[in-house]
């Protein structure tokens, strides 16, 4: 039997296997698979000899990192080794939340912010957003400081730590939104005009274009 392509990706509720797709196929229920468990995952790829990864004709190749958080690549959503020097993306598998790797390179104010991240396409994906306050204080990382966030997977320019959230502040919605400040931790409101980090994330499930 000859070997079909898969990608693996993760998702909130476990693993994800698809085929990939040549031009002119189509995908259905029955050639997706949900694994809620890495032994799972194993298992299905032991017991299918055909299954190749990336259509490199290399052996299948697991995921590697059993943590909250997992490096993936900007094509197709490749789960990383956590030793990878080179990932655009990281997948936070307690939330399903996938995040940029890195802030937008400018600091701008809170509405342009939130058109920013809309606009992003990493991975063509077309679902990149601000994210709320309290996603955006889900990776913070209260054992570090300056910056208080998991630097093996997050990277932080220098500079203000300061970063948006998509969420305004109920006293004074049109003057005032909650940023988190990633020096350690905390969250404030700020005014919308100030100019701080973006970070865009998304879901786990894709939108591509």
């Amino acid at each position: 039997m000859s070997q079909r392509p898969f990608l693996i990706r993760p998702v909130s509720n476990g693993w994800i296997a698809e085929p990939r797709l040549a031009q002119g196929e189509s995908i259905t229920d029955a050639d997706v698979h949900v694994f809620e468990t890495l032994d799972a995952l194993a298992q299905w790829f032991k017991n299918n000899e055909h299954v190749k990864v990336r259509a490199t004709g290399a052996a299948p190749v697991l995921p590697v990192g059993h943590g909250r958080f997992a490096k993936l690549s900007d094509d197709y959503d490749r789960v990383l080794p956590d030793s990878a020097d080179t990932w655009q993306q990281v997948s936070d598998r307690e939330t399903g939340l996938i995040w940029m790797a890195d802030a937008l390179d400018e600091r701008m104010s809170w509405s342009a912010a939130s058109k920013a991240a809309a606009a992003q396409r990493l991975g063509g994906h077309s679902d990149w957003r601000l994210p709320t306050i309290k996603e955006l204080l889900s990776i913070v990382d209260y054992d570090r400081h300056d910056p208080a966030i998991n630097t093996n997977f997050f990277r932080m320019p220098g500079g203000s730590r300061w970063c948006w959230s998509s969420t305004p502040d109920a006293s004074a919605p049109s003057v005032f939104a909650w940023v988190v400040i990633f020096l350690n931790g905390y969250s404030v409101y700020g005014v919308q005009g100030y100019a701080a980090l973006v970070r865009p994330v998304r879901s786990a499930s894709p939108a591509r274009q």
